[in-house]
């Protein structure tokens, strides 16, 4: 089973509205009483449903006969049961912190209640049976929901995945993990709450979020990568910055509130690099920032695909760094298809340097023979200057494997006056 833990980022604010709708939602639940389910069920076995509308209505709960606000106000707060009330208060805590986070309490609450009122309104008024009445905050939180959605589609939401003893946690992107996980809550919603489910509020509300987050991206100011406004600013703070120890508490900072923020991560390691080109040493600093923070970069893009991203930062370390040593958690599948694609870029010295990592780590594998032939063709095509400048680096800093040792044969064959 997966349940999820939010999106794993530090949240850098107290958010007291969500935590006054939890309050309210638990003071309501027992301070007032739902239907007299009894009398309800007497009412529909003796056939004489007639006689509920006047009983929903006297109680002032929510059914067709009876669409007004406060009729609308007092279902978004009353439980059928303490099962109905945890599940919607799990998700309204788990969405509903993130949400206001980023749009702020005031378009929170406009959120929250429109989708409370219209989902409930709609469902009610097109769909509801009248012997039926809706209960609960659902179609609140699908609002959340849909909003969460649109403004943190390109993220990624932490789960625990667990089963029986085992359990780990994994990281899913949003566009993918988000939709499963609303079909999980609607079939819960389906076999823990004895009453109506009214799955027409909730795809209401999850529209109207939607359309709420998308309307607040369009003018929003901070822009992904970045998530909240503190990043931004802090990120801001670094054109002023020379000293690489400020620049990389800057960078941890920012990265501890949204750790997929890979304008930042990437800004880090330019730096770095910078740092090492001053020297030509591996410091103690250079060693940690690359063991942080270069193969979670090049893993996220290579996980993605894109490889124009991985060459980017690749194409500024200069081939005397050993990234053997920085890049242990990348597949042989993705280190592959990563030297693929610079050989299409016909970029040979850099994908010749993937393949010598792919070697490194997995000398034996059975597409060995493969990628070799492969680096036999890219060592025919080595014809600039820079190429040759790069492999001699490599040759040189390289980590000794079945590539490197081929390459140096390639060079007591070529070997002439000029090199």
């Amino acid at each position: 089973m997966l349940l999820p833990f939010g999106l794993g980022v530090k949240i850098p604010k107290l958010h007291l509205i969500t935590l006054y709708l939890v309050i309210l939602n638990v003071f309501f639940f027992y301070q007032s009483q739902g239907p007299n389910m009894d009398y309800v069920e007497r009412m529909i076995k003796m056939k004489k449903e007639k006689h509920l509308a006047p009983y929903y209505k006297s109680e002032g709960f929510l059914n067709n006969k009876n669409i007004n606000l406060t009729s609308l106000t007092k279902a978004q707060f009353t439980h059928s049961g303490l099962t109905h009330l945890g599940v919607n208060l799990l998700a309204l805590i788990g969405f509903g912190i993130y949400v206001e986070t980023k749009v702020g309490p005031l378009l929170f609450l406009v959120v929250y209640f429109l989708g409370g009122y219209l989902g409930l309104g709609s469902s009610s008024y097109f769909f509801l049976k009248n012997d039926a009445i809706l209960l609960g905050s659902s179609a609140n939180i699908f609002s959340l929901m849909g909003t969460f959605f649109i403004i943190f589609f390109r993220h990624y939401m932490k789960f625990l995945l667990f089963y029986v003893f085992f359990w780990r946690k994994i990281l899913l992107p949003v566009k993918y993990s988000f939709p499963f996980f609303f079909l999980i809550l609607e079939v819960l919603n389906q076999l823990l709450v004895n009453q109506h489910v009214a799955m027409d509020a909730h795809l209401v509300a999850i529209g109207i979020g939607v359309i709420f987050g998308s309307f607040f991206l369009i003018f929003d100011s901070v822009r992904w990568p970045f998530i909240y406004p503190i990043e931004k600013e802090k990120f801001d703070e670094l054109a002023g910055k020379t000293r690489f120890d400020e620049i990389e508490a800057i960078c941890e900072e920012i990265l501890i509130f949204n750790p997929m923020n890979y304008k930042v991560r990437f800004y880090l390691l330019t730096k770095t690099i910078e740092r090492y080109n001053k020297n030509c040493v591996i410091d103690e600093k250079i060693d940690k920032c690359f063991r942080n923070h270069l193969e979670r970069y090049l893993g996220k893009f290579l996980k993605d695909g894109r490889y124009d991203l991985c060459q980017k930062v690749l194409k500024r370390f200069p081939f005397t760094l050993p990234l053997e040593a920085y890049l242990k958690g990348v597949s042989q599948k993705q280190l592959i298809r990563l030297g693929g694609y610079l050989l299409d870029k016909k970029m040979y010295s850099e994908s010749l340097r993937v393949y010598a990592i792919y070697f490194h780590h997995f000398p034996k594998s059975k597409n060995s023979k493969k990628v070799l032939k492969t680096c036999d063709s890219i060592l025919d095509k080595i014809k600039g200057k820079k190429d040759w400048e790069n492999l001699k680096s490599l040759r040189k800093m390289g980590s000794r494997n079945i590539l490197t040792h081929r390459i140096n044969q390639f060079f007591d064959m070529k070997r002439n006056g000029d090199y």
